[in-house]
């Protein structure tokens, strides 16, 4: 029975994590049957008997995120340090979205990188309302506001507010708890990705667009040019469409439409659409440059992407780019493309290159870098601290950290085990774990910096989860569904622990010997819930105290209200007022109440016709009256007592007496 919970909570699971719907379930168990049915006969009624339903998966997937949701609240609870990075976007219902992540670390230097919670915000979403939710989300998992160290927000207005933003909320209660400040950043990859539309080749990038949706926006010529890339084994099969969302969509779509660039001409040409420009050379260049410049902004991209990057890694790969970019302006003015491929490639057919044009784009490119991650840059001196504390100045260190750093960097044993950890955020966590209490404050400052988020890529993950689990066949998703979903899909550094739910979860086993003893009746819910009935006698007593019946039993009566009204504007408020009026109609009467005590059929009977003890009964209450009065059944306080009933007169050693 064990084994049968865990497979139900390993495959909802396995829902959750591939974005299938909850009806998913029933369809895994109708495929295991069939298998079944071929592979091992005997054993499909142990198939028959788990339980896949949409409910069920709905509820393990539930269950999953609270676990989850729990380690991660008893994890909280020891952090010396945490993050939070925050992002907000819409669901396919129109619907705000708050992601909250959060990346604490505790005194071993271990690192939890979860999601903390996706709060919906139904109307406005101004910076009161987003540090209201993040308020609640922290005060929910008991994180301690005062250990709050860094904020990463996506830098719209409402978080970066230097008055009423939400920053600016944070920092003021900060200050309340007498805390120092948060550190506060801009998303790296936020920055990064609009560096590249410095360029200014609009005349390229127009062209290329309209080019490309030609093709794809008509399914003829959509049609057409994959046949004909067919017909001629080109190395693609189509062209890419553009998206201006999409981090690495512009470099893809030069990339691929560069080494199509031949097709295309040859299909247009077709008497199609006039494209002048793939005859003009210059034109052809700036195209690839583009391409080139591009594919280098995409593999900076990528760099910055992924979950669990230190903070530090992130900027040095930034400040390596910049680097680079100055290489790159001195190699273009000397006609230098030994790391411009492309560009190379077109020079070799014979296509003149102006390499002074070339490298002003890249000095204008270079000066948006040194613009943008002024935060960064702020924090440099902490960044290249932790980086390599042995080779910082350690003048240039603030002063409660100079004697420790000096104690630090003259230890040749602890030298030689950072740079056999430097670059692996894994070992400088082990690295860091091992270092000898005398060094407070600097540890202090290391766990700052590495529970802090370089980016907010993890919410923009969320966000296309998202998108993917509440699409438009999927829309009525409720967002603690939503929520529970995206925690189980998204986890990363905890696990659910499987084996613990399935031995709190007690196994269902009336459908299994319900089918053995009626093997020709269906299992209904009804049979399900009456094995629940014990417990929630033992939780609340009676269960009569717990029904629904009155309920139920005004069913009909709001029904004959609405059909006979006709009346649909404010349901609701008819149903209220008709109800009141009945309500007070039946209390005025004089009948509606019921007496304590009522008596059905009554008939006369003789005393000697009841057995002995019951004569001796009467005669004491009654003295010697020969005759009594017997009722069919008597209503006493709402109690019904009939003939052949078992009644408990009082209980006798802890047990009752009938």
């Amino acid at each position: 029975m064990l084994m049968l919970q865990l497979k139900r909570v390993m495959w909802s699971e396995m829902i959750a994590k591939a974005g299938k719907p909850f009806t998913e379930g029933q369809f895994m168990k109708d495929c295991m049957l069939k298998v079944a049915d071929i592979l091992c006969p005997e054993k499909k009624n142990m198939f028959n008997n788990l339980s896949l339903s949409a409910n069920t998966v709905a509820e393990r997937i539930t269950e999953l995120s609270s676990d989850i949701y729990d380690q991660l609240r008893g994890k909280a609870g020891v952090f010396t340090a945490y993050s939070v990075a925050l992002d907000e976007s819409t669901d396919k219902t129109d619907n705000a979205q708050l992601a909250i992540f959060v990346r604490g670390i505790n005194e071993k230097f271990e690192v939890t990188e979860e999601l903390l919670s996706l709060c919906p915000m139904r109307c406005r979403t101004t910076a009161k309302d987003i540090f209201q939710q993040l308020a609640d989300a922290i005060e929910r998992a008991g994180l301690p506001c005062n250990r709050l160290v860094g904020i990463t927000t996506d830098g719209a207005p409402s978080m970066t507010g230097k008055k009423n933003g939400l920053v600016a909320l944070v920092q003021r209660k900060l200050e309340e708890e007498h805390a120092d400040p948060a550190v506060v950043l801009h998303c790296i990859i936020h920055q990064q990705a609009p560096c590249s539309k410095c360029l200014k080749y609009e005349h390229v990038m127009s062209v290329v667009l309209k080019c490309i949706n030609y093709i794809r926006s008509r399914s003829l010529q959509h049609r057409q040019f994959r046949a004909f890339l067919e017909e001629i084994e080109a190395t693609y099969g189509d062209v890419l469409y553009f998206t201006e969302v999409r981090w690495l969509s512009r470099g893809n779509v030069l990339k691929r439409f560069f080494e199509l660039r031949t097709e295309v001409k040859r299909f247009m040409e077709d008497g199609r659409m006039d494209v002048p420009e793939f005859d003009d050379p210059k034109w052809v260049m700036d195209l690839a440059f583009l391409v080139d410049i591009t594919q280098e902004l995409n593999i900076l991209n990528l760099k910055l992407q992924g979950p669990g990057q230190l903070i530090t890694a992130a900027y040095e790969s930034v400040k390596a780019f910049s680097t680079k970019l100055r290489l790159w302006k001195t190699q273009l003015s000397a006609k230098n493309l030994s790391h411009f491929t492309t560009c190379r490639s077109l020079v070799e057919e014979g296509i003149a290159f102006n390499g002074d044009e070339y490298a002003s784009a890249v000095e204008n490119l270079l000066q948006e870098f040194d613009k943008r991650f002024a935060d960064f840059k702020a924090h440099r001196d902490t960044f290249e601290l932790f980086a390599d504390p042995f080779s910082a100045d350690v003048e240039s260190v603030p002063i409660f950290l100079q004697m420790e750093l000096i104690d630090l960097q003259c230890n040749s044993e602890l030298k030689t085990k950072f740079r056999e950890a430097q670059g692996n955020a894994d070992k400088t966590a082990q690295f860091l774990r091992e270092l000898p209490p005398r060094f407070p404050e600097l540890s202090k400052v290391f766990s700052r910096v590495m529970c802090l988020f370089g980016s907010t890529y993890l919410c923009e993950k969320l966000f296309s989860a998202m998108n993917f689990n509440k699409c438009k066949f999927r829309s009525r998703l409720s967002d603690a569904h939503l929520e529970a979903v995206l925690r189980v899909s998204t986890v990363n550094t905890i696990r659910a622990n499987v084996a613990r739910l399935c031995e709190q979860k007690r196994c269902q086993i009336t459908a299994i010997y319900f089918r053995r003893c009626f093997p020709l009746q269906d299992f209904i819910t009804k049979h399900h819930y009456i094995e629940h009935y014990p417990k929630l006698i033992r939780t609340f007593g009676p269960l009569i105290d717990v029904w629904t019946m009155r309920f139920e039993g005004k069913h009909k009566v709001f029904k004959t209200i609405v059909r006979r009204t006709q009346n649909f504007k404010n349901v609701c408020l008819t149903l209220a007022v008709r109800h009141q009026k009945m309500m007070g109609f039946h209390f005025s009467s004089p009948s509606f109440f019921k007496p304590p005590v009522e008596i059905q059929k009554l008939k006369a009977a003789m005393v000697s016709s009841f057995p002995d003890k019951v004569q001796q009964c009467l005669f004491q209450m009654n003295g010697q009256q020969n005759t009594v009065l017997v009722a069919s059944s008597v209503c006493v306080d709402g109690i019904k007592y009939a003939p052949d009933m078992i009644v408990s007169v009082g209980s006798c050693a802890d047990l009752p007496d009938f």
